[in-house]
């Protein structure tokens, strides 16, 4: 993890935002030697604030765990079978079967 001032990773922003997207890296920037700042990817920041709303959440946090511990214990579905492909309907049957 780098540190910098806001004057510096101003100057070089364009290379620091493709590196912490890149890498996964976080970049502190200081504001007259206070950190006060941090850089980090797009989706970094979406995890970590899913990650705050959850805590916030104590039913859908409770959620989660019961079924992280339901997979542990094999008890889990697959994708396809929690979210199987539709069904084409019937009139989009008879309409390709024309």
């Amino acid at each position: 993890m780098e540190t910098l001032s806001v004057s510096a990773a101003r100057q070089q922003l364009m290379r620091l935002a493709k590196h912490v997207y890149d890498h996964m890296d976080h970049i502190i920037l200081t504001n007259r030697g206070r950190s006060e700042t941090v850089l980090v990817s797009l989706a970094e920041y979406r995890s970590l604030k899913a990650a705050a709303e959850l805590i916030n959440h104590p039913a859908a946090l409770a959620a989660t765990k019961k079924g992280f511990a339901q997979l542990a214990a094999g008890q889990g579905v697959s994708l396809e079978e929690a979210f199987p492909p539709p069904k084409p309907s019937r009139v989009a049957a008879a309409s390709s079967a024309r």
